[in-house]
């Protein structure tokens, strides 16, 4: 469905809604993530919903065991917003993973 939209946006936008609406029906989480990598792959260029959709695809990757999907997820949230206030918990989060603990 989406692949037929010739525009990246338009895919993107797309996917953030598909991806907001299997969460917001409370369908299967997976549904939601593969959604949200998608959007993350058409390019979000807006900082802030770049940051909170990599977190989101943490977590979600984290809970559907996707263990290196979270990972990447995190280290690309660390390396993109060096500034963030949320990169204690995303250390932590991350440091839970490559301790195996998570």
């Amino acid at each position: 469905m989406t692949r037929d939209l010739p525009d990246a946006a338009a895919r993107r936008d797309l996917h953030l809604v598909l991806g907001e609406a299997v969460l917001r029906f409370e369908l299967e989480p997976t549904l939601a993530l593969d959604q949200f990598v998608a959007a993350l792959e058409d390019g979000i260029v807006m900082p802030l919903l770049r940051a909170d959709i990599l977190v989101r695809v943490g977590e979600l990757a984290r809970e559907a065991g996707r263990v290196e999907l979270a990972r990447r997820s995190y280290r690309t949230f660390l390396a993109d917003f060096p500034r963030a206030p949320r990169r204690l918990m995303i250390r932590e989060a991350l440091d839970a993973l490559t301790d195996g603990s998570a």
